[in-house]
């Protein structure tokens, strides 16, 4: 959604809880505010170490939310 820039003209609030992130399976325009924030905001090595352990990444998104 992000790379493909669906969202691009919409506009969507942050209102979601960690659980809702972390355990909620249609909480896609969730996932994509995080994302979109990471992909603006980190560098390409980051997102490769986040996408590739599981346990980083949590504690990375509770440590912003």
């Amino acid at each position: 959604m992000v790379l493909s820039k669906q969202n691009e003209n919409t506009e969507l609030n942050f209102n979601y809880s960690l659980d809702d992130i972390l355990n909620d399976n249609n909480c896609y325009n969730g996932w994509y505010l995080v994302f979109k924030y990471i992909y603006e905001y980190y560098s390409h090595d980051v997102i490769m170490e986040l996408l590739k352990d599981n346990n980083k990444a949590e504690r990375f998104i509770i440590g912003y939310i």
